[in-house]
């Protein structure tokens, strides 16, 4: 988890305070209205923005350039440092900063540190098409596809692959992993084995329970279970564990829906013989996913001082179409320049910066 701090940070607030200076080139507004139809003039010019995260969701629209509400036409939307997509949008990276990193992807603190926000508007300057491809909104899920290998023509499941879900009412955990299949027309019928801890026990059963999930890429079946009480397997009820969804395994918490359900991938089947002992910070849950999980904008303690409990943010450029079924908007280039308010240090107050793609702007 990435701890954020309210104090003031007198580096970040020298680089906020150039962005309210840049803020005189823009007729930019985040005071809040409502939201645009489509046909409202894109923006002509640099626009500067700061939004207040730090206690509800902050939804904007990049075309009217205001904080909207959450049934209003919105883009992009705030919490804290998390940032989303509508679902109706797209992003793709424009300039992913990769001088910010080393080759083996690990953050290089003086990049972090000497970073001037003046400076880097040239990097969005810069970017004049995407550099990646565009992504809308989606779900990661906790357990990823590395419980199969191979495509329509040599589909395996790798069954020394095991996770730990730990279920949706939080009491109890199972071990469980996709154990065999038989090709199928259209797909495959995966047969999982759970191997339970019930509430109240410490250890695994030794003897697993079976399901049988008939999976496909193709029009996907949407299949529920709940290894606490196998007959179940209806996706409205609030006790399942696992959903089957195409070759995607969700399970009952995050994004996903409301229960605690989590899932930890160990080294080894036997490194985990009480899922009650697995490391907190291990769990995973289904997070969103859009160019902003791929490409993150900030990093947590980048000076490298273990006292330092601050966001730092990397300049990255995203490219972002803000209605990915019509060929006539304009895309628009977006940069995220601080965590931080500008005239208080209060953290989860974003700033950003953005104007069309094909333009340029000085400071």
């Amino acid at each position: 988890m990435i701890f954020d701090s309210n104090q003031k940070l007198p580096a970040l607030l020298a680089s906020a305070s150039v962005a309210m200076l840049l803020a005189g080139c823009s007729d930019s507004d985040s005071s809040g209205s409502n939201g645009g139809d489509g046909d409202e003039p894109k923006p002509s010019a640099l626009q500067t923005a700061v939004v207040d995260a730090s206690s509800e969701t902050a939804y904007f629209n990049l075309v009217d350039g205001n904080v909207v509400g959450e049934n209003d036409t919105w883009h992009v939307s705030f919490n804290r440092y998390n940032v989303t997509l509508n679902d109706q949008a797209e992003g793709a990276i424009g300039d992913e900063q990769a001088e910010y990193y080393d080759d083996d992807g690990a953050l290089i603190a003086s990049f972090f540190v000497n970073a001037d926000l003046a400076d880097e508007l040239n990097s969005l300057n810069a970017v004049s098409e995407a550099a990646g491809d565009f992504v809308g909104y989606g779900i990661k899920s906790a357990i990823d596809s590395s419980w199969y290998a191979g495509g329509r023509n040599g589909f395996a499941v790798v069954p020394e692959n095991y996770w730990i879900i730990g279920s949706a009412e939080g009491n109890s955990y199972a071990k469980f992993h996709a154990a065999s299949f038989t090709a199928a027309q259209s797909g495959a019928d995966v047969t999982f084995e759970f191997f339970v801890q019930a509430d109240g026990e410490t250890t695994f059963s030794d003897t697993p329970l079976s399901t049988t999930v008939s999976m496909s890429g193709g029009s996907p079946t949407t299949t529920c279970y709940d290894f606490d009480d196998p007959s179940n397997s209806d996706c409205s009820s609030v006790g399942w564990d696992v959903k089957f969804q195409g070759f995607n395994i969700f399970v009952n918490g995050g994004v996903s829906s409301d229960g605690a359900a989590k899932a930890y991938n160990p080294e080894t089947v036997d490194e985990v013989t009480n899922g009650a002992e697995v490391n907190p910070n291990a769990w995973q849950t289904d997070k969103e996913s859009s160019i902003f999980t791929d490409f993150v904008w900030q990093e947590y303690q980048a000076s490298g001082d273990p006292s330092d409990h601050s966001l730092y943010p990397n300049y990255r450029v995203y490219v972002i179409d803000t209605d990915k079924d019509s060929d006539e908007d304009e895309l628009i280039k977006l940069q995220i320049t601080s965590y931080y308010d500008p005239d208080t240090g209060a953290s989860a107050n974003v700033s950003f910066r953005y104007l069309p793609l094909t333009e340029t702007t000085e400071e």
